[in-house]
């Protein structure tokens, strides 16, 4: 069974349920499996993920001090640009795409911070 169908099962009175299964199914397959990434570093994002989702942000910052992938050198920009540090927050983003060209994350929070500095208000969202 999809592990996605879990989900969905509880939320029998929805009137478009098929719909949001087909969507929750989609979101599910849609997850990057990171094949560029090693075992180790493919790990260290999990465990990263995870100490970002319980704001555990020292961890995650410890986790990923050196880090040399695309997601981790992120995930750095936006704890960096949470605790303020726009000019930091902005090289890692750089730093990110460097890494990987097409990164979109790095791309949007990059595009985010430029908004910031130069008009004082953004729409986007920092993204992971």
């Amino acid at each position: 069974m999809h592990p996605a169908t879990l989900h969905t099962r509880q939320l029998t009175a929805y009137p478009n349920q098929e719909r949001l299964q087909t969507f929750i199914h989609a979101l599910w397959d849609a997850q990057p499996s990171y094949p560029e990434l090693s075992n180790d570093d493919a790990l260290t994002l999990a465990l990263a993920r995870n100490a970002y989702r319980i704001h555990d942000y020292d961890e995650v910052e410890r986790l990923l001090h050196d880090c040399h992938f695309a997601d981790g050198l992120n995930m750095l920009g936006v704890i960096l640009e949470m605790n303020g540090d726009f000019v930091s927050a902005r090289r890692m983003y750089q730093h990110a795409l460097r890494t990987q060209a097409r990164h979109f994350a790095s791309a949007m929070n990059l595009r985010r911070a430029y908004e910031l500095w130069e008009f004082g208000k953004t729409d986007i969202p920092l993204l992971l």
